[in-house]
């Protein structure tokens, strides 16, 4: 490959984990997170944050897992998505393991705007 092709697709893939990353970034920071003190009948001891931190950006090397983050705060979760960001990794996947996550997306919760997956997408690929 020639060094021009070398440079060219250097810099694509930096573009790649970029525009990853933000969408990434927009998700978890779109995710709306429980409040209890909203609720009419709050459960004693909730924790809320359980499908925000459960946003993971992972490799085609990654396994997902089912993170006990429920309270955690946002840092921790961009910089474990951050972590498994490689030079030379072909395809990233953005997933998310709550099992109402779909709900929310479609508006299950007043503090997210319904489809906010779908306007991260868009958002951050225009």
């Amino acid at each position: 490959m020639s060094d021009i092709g070398k440079i060219l697709l250097d810099e694509i893939e930096k573009e790649h984990r970029k525009v990853t990353f933000s969408i990434f970034r927009d998700l978890v920071l779109a995710n709306p997170v429980a409040n209890p003190e909203l609720w009419q009948n709050p459960v004693p001891g909730y924790v809320g944050g359980y499908s925000r931190a459960n946003w993971q950006l992972l490799t085609q090397d990654s396994v997902a897992q089912v993170p006990d983050g429920a309270g955690q705060s946002i840092g921790p979760i961009l910089a474990d998505g951050k972590s498994n960001m490689r030079p030379g990794a072909d395809t990233y996947y953005i997933v998310n393991n709550a099992p109402y996550i779909e709900d929310l997306n479609n508006g299950w919760s007043k503090q997210a705007p319904k489809k906010f997956v779908e306007t991260a997408i868009k958002r951050n690929t225009k």
